[in-house]
Parts: structure tokens; sequence; C-alpha cells
């Protein structure tokens, strides 16, 4: 649950968004996610598969990744706003006990023709290492101070650029 409303009006170009993490991710939490969205891939779970193939450890997966941008975008926003669009590219590798941290700026605002404040957001998954392993874009939609209700369900308008 949210501890506030946040309305487009308070969200400025340039705004950093409150970062999710650090998050150490062990081998077991790794498997039990994997598990979780049916992802069974051995490079994901077995070490000496994954070691025979020329990698250093198995792999944290995409899925964890973009679930922690996920969560960051749904903190900030909180219950009354919508994650429209989110997507993000998997660059590099990380591996278990790598420490990750979701992080995030806004990049464009602007107000659909429906009334509400559309903000456009750069993303991504940052290691211990200051490494960008997983770069990506959201689009969140909040509610205005003329228009204080966001459906639960609508087109994505063009951006204004």
């Amino acid at each position: 649950m949210s501890k506030s409303k946040l309305f487009y009006e308070e969200v400025n170009i340039g705004d950093q968004i409150p970062e999710l993490g650090p998050l150490t991710w062990n081998t077991t939490d790794i498997i039990r996610f994997s598990s979780a969205v049916e992802n069974y891939e051995p490079l994901h779970q077995a070490r000496d598969w994954a070691r025979s193939k020329g990698y250093k450890d198995t792999l944290i997966n995409g899925p964890i990744r973009t679930s922690m941008l996920h969560n960051m975008l749904i903190n900030w926003i909180g219950d009354d706003g919508f994650l429209k669009k989110l997507s993000c590219q998997q660059r590099a590798m990380d591996h278990p006990g790598y420490t990750l941290i979701a992080k995030g700026s806004v990049v464009n605002r602007f107000i659909g023709e429906d009334g509400l404040g559309y903000i456009e957001c750069d993303i991504h998954i940052e290691n211990q290492e200051g490494i960008i392993t997983a770069p990506g874009k959201a689009t969140v939609v909040l509610p205005t101070n003329e228009n204080p209700n966001v459906p639960e369900s609508f087109e994505l308008p063009k951006s204004s650029n």
C-alpha cells in the first residue's frame, strides 16, 4: 500500500525515482523466483552446467531484474498510479551474490488527451560494480489535480515529442 497519492503536478523532468535495493540475490532466491515464473533453464540453476559452458557461475535471470524495475515503479507511483508500459534489455550478466539496485529518472511528462498525466522514465538495474546490466524505459500514468482518478485500462496516447 502506498503512503500517499502521487500527482502528476508533483513530478518534474530530471526527478530521480526512489531506488529499490540494494538487494543481494543468492542461488536459493534465484531458483525460487525461477520456479515461480516457470523458468527452468539450467543457466539459472545448475552451477556445474553453467561452468561447463564457460560461464563464471549461474546467472540472475531477466525476470528478476524486470520485476525489480516493476516494483520500484509501483512503489513510487502508489495505488492511484498506473504502470502503462515497461521494457528493458538484458545486456550484461549478473551472478548469484551480486547486489543489484533498480534506479530511474523522469525524462518526459505530458497531459494526454484523456486529461491524465503521463510520465516517461529511463530505468535500469545497476550492480555493485556500477555496471548497468538491464537498461529500460517505462511510462506511468498519474492522476492530476483536475482528473484525480486513473482508470484501470486505457489506450496509451502518443508522446508530445
